[in-house]
């Protein structure tokens, strides 16, 4: 059975700098699914991009953004 985990605010982050500010997110399986309070559209379509909350880091190996939410695929552990 899967694991899902769930949160309140994140970021989406290339290098030390903040593609995109995350409310409410999702990690199903390797999924997320989040509400997208902020995006810088440069930074966040650079590669890599890594998925930061707290102390967990993950890259994403693709992502999409469709109005105000963001899914993405993370990859493996670094």
């Amino acid at each position: 059975m899967p694991l899902t985990i769930r949160g309140v605010a994140a970021e989406i982050r290339w290098g030390y700098q903040r593609a995109a500010t995350l409310g409410s997110w999702t990690l199903d399986d390797q999924t997320l699914t989040a509400t997208l309070l902020d995006v810088d559209t440069f930074r966040v379509s650079q590669s890599p991009v890594t998925f930061v909350v707290g102390s967990l880091v993950r890259p994403l190996t693709a992502l999409q953004i469709t109005g105000g939410t963001l899914t993405a695929r993370l990859g493996p552990k670094e």
